[in-house]
């Protein structure tokens, strides 16, 4: 059998194979009730394709000035793979039937 030649890779899996912004986003409301910044959750919408840098400095205007940006992201990644671990990750990919199937 002959092997195919690989063509194309795809790296932006994240919410676009893995539906994973709905985990993303409960992991920040958790994250958020330990920092008492209620409906942390919420900001998701406004930061969507912000790098790490954009997205502190988000927080720090339109939260307060002050956010705490390492802990939040010790604590989101925390809360992410504890989601991950005990309900798994959706998967979005679909490939269409081959012709010959």
């Amino acid at each position: 059998m002959a092997q195919k030649k690989i063509t194309a890779l795809i790296f932006d899996m994240d919410g676009l194979i893995f539906d994973s912004e709905r985990v993303v986003q409960r992991s920040w409301n958790r994250a958020g009730e330990v920092l008492g910044i209620p409906k942390m959750g919420e900001h998701i919408y406004h930061t969507i394709g912000f790098n790490v840098v954009r997205r502190e400095q988000y927080f720090r205007t339109a939260i307060r000035e002050d956010f705490p940006m390492d802990r939040f992201n010790e604590l989101t990644r925390a809360f992410f793979k504890e989601i991950v671990a005990s309900e798994g990750l959706a998967c979005l990919l679909y490939t269409s039937p081959s012709p010959r199937d």
